[in-house]
């Protein structure tokens, strides 16, 4: 069974190329890309890389994937999804909330959790509860956990793998809370959200346990040794109980959520204008933000492209950095040049094997190498 879901979760992708000749493509631009770029392709088995690439045409007043190429990818291998499962979560939020006939957008929502039993941190108290549009601009364009957090039980584990499965997306793995010190979650925690009126639009109750979530291949294991406390304890670590999303399923998720094609969720047209558009805001630009967030730098959460290539382009994306881990997906448009195309990327940049020191290359390899390979990609679309 594990088979056979691995391979249609890689055949979902839009007309996969499997040839050599598609591999060598992607080589290619790598090799022409600059000196990260370069660096990682010497040492493939260390460095792990794994690239999906979808070409789009002009479909009408949208765009239409015509093919996608992969390089390195490793299907069974566990790497960290960190905050790409932000993406489902937040489709399937919006996915309820218009089933509901509830809008999120114009402010009148807020949500209220229960905090005594969080095992995971949750944003400071807000008289009346958070805002939850403001709470979904915060975890979609600076990638804020506490948003998460607050938002997942509304749904909790149990509706997000049955909705996710129903959807076609049976290998996710998304049960832990962000920031929660142990495996297993003590349970849903019980939320209602209210209207502008203070009354409750939508209660979800808590539940004391949830199904466990494992990753689907069997044992994940990575590094030679885990840091905790001061301490470095010799062996690889256990990932088995953490969250995963398979690199083909993070590359779907931007291609509808970016650029609306390959729809599987059941979003009206004016959510899926809002989720490209929000996907694509800088910090600066999101206006629901608290002072600090908006503060940070242009490319906070955009690592593909220099910010100064970014100008007249629309770049919706969504990275993720954890545990010597970093990627990201975008989907890129360039109307100007009547093109678009979808790049989805993970590397790994621990050099020492000792997991969650801190210790990790994402300023010396991991952002460069994304930055060389976007660059590149631009300046040749057609590779």
């Amino acid at each position: 069974m594990h088979r056979r879901e691995a391979l249609a979760a890689l055949l979902a992708c839009p007309a996969v190329v499997w040839s050599a000749r598609a591999e060598n493509l992607l080589r290619g631009l790598l090799e022409g890309a600059g000196p990260a770029a370069r660096r990682v392709l010497a040492n493939r088995r260390g460095f792990q890389p794994q690239l999906l690439l979808t070409r789009c045409v002009r479909a009408g007043a949208g765009w239409q994937a015509v093919q996608t190429h992969r390089f390195g990818l490793q299907p069974r291998r566990w790497f960290a999804a960190a905050s790409w499962v932000k993406l489902p979560l937040a489709a399937l939020l919006v996915e309820e909330l218009e089933r509901r006939s509830l809008d999120w957008i114009d402010g009148g929502l807020r949500l209220d959790v229960d905090r005594d039993r969080a095992c995971a941190p949750l944003p400071p108290p807000e008289p009346g509860g958070w805002r939850i549009d403001a709470l979904l601009q915060a975890m979609l364009v600076v990638s804020d956990n506490l948003a998460y957090n607050a938002l997942y039980e509304l749904l909790g584990s149990d509706a997000i793998h049955a909705r996710l499965h129903a959807l076609g997306f049976p290998l996710v793995r998304m049960a832990t809370r962000l920031g929660c010190p142990q495996p297993r979650s003590p349970g849903k925690l019980g939320v209602r959200l209210r209207d502008r009126t203070g009354a409750v639009a939508w209660e979800s109750p808590a539940q004391s346990t949830e199904h466990f979530q494992r990753f689907p291949f069997g044992a994940a294991r990575a590094g030679r040794a885990w840091a905790e406390n001061g301490v470095v304890s010799a062996g690889a670590h256990d990932f088995s109980d953490s969250n995963f999303i398979p690199l083909t399923d993070v590359h779907r998720l931007v291609l509808e959520l970016g650029g609306s094609i390959g729809p599987r969720f059941a979003l009206s047209p004016r959510a899926r204008r809002w989720f490209a558009r929000t996907l694509s805001l800088l910090p600066r630009q999101a206006v629901l933000l608290g002072t600090d967030q908006r503060a940070l730098p242009d490319d906070y959460a955009k690592w593909l492209l220099p910010v100064a290539a970014m100008s007249g382009l629309r770049v919706a994306s969504k990275n993720a950095q954890s545990y010597g881990w970093i990627g990201d997906a975008a989907f890129v448009v360039d109307e100007a040049r009547n093109l678009a195309f979808a790049l989805t990327v993970v590397l790994n940049v621990d050099r020492d094997g000792v997991l969650n020191d801190g210790v990790y290359a994402y300023a010396e390899i991991g952002r460069p190498f994304l930055r060389e390979l976007g660059t590149a990609l631009l300046a040749d679309p057609h590779a």
